[in-house]
C-alpha cells in the first residue's frame, strides 16, 4: 500500500520518512515500548543520526501529533464546513476520519499517546 507524503512544509524528505517509521512502531508496540534505538534500527541509521534530525523521542512524538491535527483539519474539519445538511455533516465527518485514522501513516491514531508529552506539548497539541 502506497503512503501518502506528510504534507508539513517544514518536513524533510528524511525527517517524514523518520515519522511515518516511529508512527508505524509506536503504533505496532505502543510509544513506552519503543526506544530510539528501535526507531533508528528500523531506518537503518544510528541513534545520534536519529537525534541530528529530533532532539528526542518527545519530540518525533509531537511531529507526528502535528501532522495527525494537520490532517484532520486538512481533510475533515474544512470538507465538513462546506456541507448545510447537519446528517449529512456528520456522516461526512465520520468517514473521513476514519479514512485517515485507518491509513498506514498512523499519525492520527497516535493521538492517544497524548500523555506522554511534557505539559508544553501537551498544551500546543
Amino acid at each position: 500500500m502506497a503512503t501518502k507524503p506528510l504534507a508539513h512544509s517544514r518536513l524533510t524528505p528524511r525527517r517524514a520518512e523518520i515519522c511515518r517509521t516511529a508512527a508505524r512502531i509506536f503504533r505496532q508496540r505502543g510509544f513506552d515500548a519503543t526506544s530510539v534505538s528501535d526507531i533508528a534500527r528500523a531506518l537503518k541509521m544510528t541513534k545520534a543520526g536519529l537525534y541530528h534530525y529530533f532532539t528526542s523521542k518527545e519530540e518525533l512524538l509531537l511531529e507526528i501529533m502535528m501532522f495527525g491535527l494537520d490532517q484532520v483539519r486538512d481533510e475533515v474539519i474544512i470538507p465538513a464546513r462546506a456541507i448545510r445538511d447537519p446528517e449529512q455533516r456528520l456522516r461526512q465527518i465520520v468517514i473521513r476520519h476514519a479514512r485517515i485514522t485507518t491509513r498506514a501513516e498512523g499519525a492520527v491514531s497516535q493521538l492517544d499517546e497524548l500523555r506522554a508529552l511534557p505539559p508544553v506539548a501537551q498544551k500546543k497539541v
